[in-house]
């Protein structure tokens, strides 16, 4: 069943090209249609081309906001997190209140092992919206690779209070090793 899910989700994505295409052949300059072919080719895996329809799209509109956080996630899938951090560096200069672009560019900076300046990010989301549990959650994943058990602790608990589904995904997390052993982790169940 899954498989075939799967299959069925591809060929919608195919189709939608191909609508897409019919509907940019009569506007070119149709900002909206070339992000949503990016978005397309992004779910076929297609990076090249995902990249392209959000280049195109952002020469009609240099501050389609929506356009530079789709290039920003197609870079993040290929691992070109510096790439990634220019395209949410242009949002955050423009809209700096995307919780979103703070959480995508720390996911990028802890990536490259910069991990200060990805906590910063993650602080400033927490300051614009302290009820996005995702901001918390990584924000307790950085601290335990930085060996900070006890901050990562107050973290996770924030965001398992605010989301109980984080405390399953917390349980195989890699990046959360170092707590997933202590007694404190394990009291965070009375959240579920």
């Amino acid at each position: 069943m899954g498989k075939e899910y799967f299959r069925n989700k591809l060929n919608d994505f195919r189709k939608a090209t191909a609508y897409i295409d019919r509907a940019l052949a009569t506007n070119p300059n149709n900002k909206e249609g070339w992000n949503l072919k990016g978005i397309a080719y992004l779910w076929l895996k297609n990076h090249k081309e995902a990249i392209k329809c959000f280049n195109i799209a952002l020469e009609i509109d240099p501050l389609f906001l929506d356009a530079l956080h789709y290039k920003g996630i197609t870079f993040i899938e290929l691992q070109f997190h510096e790439d990634a951090i220019k395209c949410y560096i242009k949002i955050l200069d423009i809209h700096r209140h995307s919780i979103e672009a703070w959480n995508n560019k720390a996911f990028s900076l802890a990536q490259l092992g910069r991990y200060e300046e990805a906590l910063m990010c993650l602080n400033q989301g927490i300051e614009l919206n302290p009820s996005q549990a995702s901001l918390y959650y990584n924000k307790a994943c950085i601290e335990s690779l930085k060996l900070m058990p006890d901050q990562s602790l107050d973290s996770l608990e924030n965001a398992v209070s605010l989301d109980p589904t984080y405390y399953p995904l917390a349980e195989s997390d890699p990046d959360l090793a170092i707590i997933t052993k202590l007694e404190e982790f394990k009291e965070l169940k009375r959240y579920l």
